[in-house]
C-alpha cells in the first residue's frame, strides 16, 4: 500500500512538471505510462490464459454444447411467445 502511495505521489509531482512544460518530465511520464500499460497488458493476457480451456473441443462436443444452448434459448422455445 505504501509503495503505491509513493508511486502516485511521484506521478503527481511529475504531472506538475509536465504541465509546467518540462520536456524531461514529459519523456519520463511517457516511460511511466508505457510501463503501466505493459503491466496491465501482461495481467490481462495472464487472466485470459487462465480462462482458456486446457484442451480443444472436438466437433461432437461442440455440437452438444451448441444444442444445449439452443434448448436454453427462449426465442427457440415453442409456445413461449414474447413478442
Amino acid at each position: 500500500m505504501q509503495r503505491t502511495r509513493q508511486e502516485l505521489w511521484l506521478l503527481a509531482r511529475l504531472a506538475e512538471q509536465v504541465n509546467a512544460g518540462n520536456v524531461g518530465a514529459m519523456k519520463e511520464m511517457k516511460k511511466q505510462m508505457a510501463a503501466r500499460d505493459r503491466v496491465l497488458a501482461e495481467r490481462a493476457l495472464k487472466q485470459s490464459e487462465d480462462e482458456a480451456p486446457s484442451m480443444p473441443v472436438g466437433k461432437k462436443e461442440q455440437a452438444r454444447r451448441d444444442a444445449e444452448q439452443a434448448i436454453e434459448d427462449p426465442d427457440l422455445t415453442p409456445g413461449l411467445w414474447t413478442h
